[in-house]
């Protein structure tokens, strides 16, 4: 039976992690419910026994961009005084999703019956997010859900388009990549065999790069069904291994350090901790339960277990600004505009503004990544060429000068 470490909140809306076997996910939302417990989000245990759904990453048939638009129709319609129902009545008659139009019809036969929106929407823990959840559950206690499901709808769209912009921006280096591998396995399978006939003939001592041309053409054409295989091994062990918990950590700790990526990678997660955390505070959430719900979204295991350190230190009453030092991962400038919203009471509108600053930042990084990007696939491409052309021409020159 699968494992699932579930984030649920229980009594005293206190929230906390808990470990759970169930046969599915609506399994593990009907244990919960039964023992007056509310999922939050969950995720299976790494392991043999995954669904292929979740192997390959379908959030429910629902689409980030279909997400996008639900939630921007609901708050036009709460926002001009139609009641939720009401608005999933009238959305679930026009959309053309066939996952959406089914969440939609189980939201309503649930609000139908008396189940507030946080509990409805729960049911539903591949489409909507801990974050989501916790912010709906905000927004209602407030009565400010429209806002909040306009900063909801700020979040998710940010998120959408950034991962958008980044495969843009990698789309023509990975396709130059491709190219230029299946070029330099052309040239070493088909051309070098060629070109070992005519060195042949020259007689005399073959240069390095010549002998090494050569060994890697004898090993493509002799063992090559075995290196695609070996290849493939290795490409599967590794994407298991970082679904495991330790290869998860391992995973998230190469991503905030490997030197071309890094500063996407920091920028973004900061950027969507500081937004969401700004965005819990102004709801009413208290800061404790705010960092809880918000280090999900940075993705980033690393991070993570650092927001559960600070989260620890404020219980011990020391402040935000001075737990979330140390680690090098929240950068000083954000240390000082913390302390600056502590000391002035004004928290929530300081980390807004800070979130502000690093969603500027993070579109120029993504602008950047393909610049970035490019340089290594010509110093790859050069390296290539060269080693080629010196394999070719050393033989030739060595045999003119011996000739000469």
């Amino acid at each position: 039976m699968p494992t699932y470490i579930c984030k649920v909140s229980g009594k005293n809306d206190l929230i906390y992690d808990k470990e759970m076997d169930a046969e599915s996910m609506a399994d593990v939302v009907d244990q919960l419910m039964g023992s007056g417990e509310i999922l939050i989000s969950a995720k299976k245990q790494s392991g043999l026994n995954m669904d292929v759904g979740e192997l390959l990453g379908i959030g429910g048939g629902v689409t980030p961009k279909e997400l996008i638009f639900f939630t921007k129709q609901i708050r036009i319609m709460l926002e001009s005084g139609i009641p939720i129902l009401q608005a999933l009545e009238a959305m679930s008659k026009s959309s053309e999703s066939k996952g959406l139009k089914k969440i939609m019809t189980e939201l309503m036969s649930d609000i139908r019956e008396g189940v507030d929106l946080y509990t409805a929407f729960g049911k539903h823990p591949k489409v909507f997010t801990g974050l989501y959840l916790s912010m709906l559950k905000a927004g209602e206690a407030a009565g400010i859900l429209p806002h909040v499901l306009g900063e909801l709808e700020t979040i998710i769209n940010k998120d959408f388009e950034t991962r958008k912009a980044v495969k843009k921006a990698l789309r023509y280096p990975t396709f130059v990549m491709i190219v230029l591998i299946l070029a330099m396995v052309n040239v070493i399978v088909f051309v070098v065999p060629n070109m070992v006939g005519n060195l042949a003939q020259m007689g005399g001592e073959l240069p390095m790069p010549t002998k090494i041309m050569i060994a890697l053409s004898d090993s493509l054409r002799e063992y090559g069904i075995f290196i695609l295989i070996g290849i493939v091994a290795l490409f599967s062990s590794v994407t298991y291994y970082f679904k495991t918990e330790k290869g998860s950590y391992v995973k998230d700790r190469i991503k905030i350090n490997f030197p071309v990526f890094k500063k996407l990678v920091r920028t973004s997660a900061l950027a969507r901790f500081t937004r969401t955390l700004s965005v819990l505070l102004n709801a009413g959430v208290t800061l404790n339960d705010a960092l809880i719900i918000s280090r999900d979204v940075m993705d980033n295991k690393i991070y993570t277990d650092k927001v559960d350190e600070v989260e620890n230190q404020l219980r011990d009453g020391i402040p935000l600004n001075v737990a979330i030092q140390g680690g090098n991962l929240f950068p000083k400038d954000m240390q000082g505009m913390v302390a600056i919203g502590e000391d002035t009471g004004e928290l929530a509108k300081m980390l807004d503004s800070v979130a502000m600053f690093y969603d500027v930042e993070l579109d120029e990084r993504v602008d950047g990544l393909s610049a970035a990007v490019e340089p290594l696939i010509t110093v790859v491409i050069g390296v290539f060429v060269a080693f080629f052309v010196a394999s070719v021409f050393l033989p030739i020159f060595s045999t003119y000068s011996a000739v000469g």
